[in-house]
């Protein structure tokens, strides 16, 4: 192998490798593209590793999009991106001799019905 050989080019200030054929202005620019690149990576791991969602049988997930909601039941483990508008409820167990006051959200009519067989 062949020991590189650095050359100075005198009244542009550059120094070029003659065997790679490479300025120092353009090695600088890889390594900011190749810097650039490697960030982007980096956050787009951790906005997915932060959007992985858990939801266990007690829970449901409501995503509302365009005004519309739906429903997923339990479980499963998803991955929510940040820009879904989304909201995990969590199950109320009611006993026999309770009741649970249930407010339908379109006509706002609520309803009383006997636990634990809703």
């Amino acid at each position: 192998l062949k020991p590189f050989r650095l050359l100075v080019l005198r009244g542009k200030g550059q120094a070029r490798c003659p065997q790679m054929g490479l300025s120092d202005e353009s090695k600088c620019a890889i390594k900011v593209c190749g810097g650039g690149c490697c960030l982007g990576w980096v956050i787009f791991f951790i906005v997915l590793g932060t959007s992985v969602k858990y939801v266990n049988e007690r829970q449901q997930v409501v995503y509302i999009a365009n005004g519309r909601k739906t429903v997923e039941q339990g479980p499963f483990t998803k991955i929510i991106w940040p820009s879904t508008q989304y909201e995990v409820r969590e199950a109320i167990l009611v006993t026999q001799r309770e009741y649970a006051v249930l407010k339908h959200e379109l006509t706002q009519e609520e309803s009383h019905e006997p636990g634990p067989g809703m």
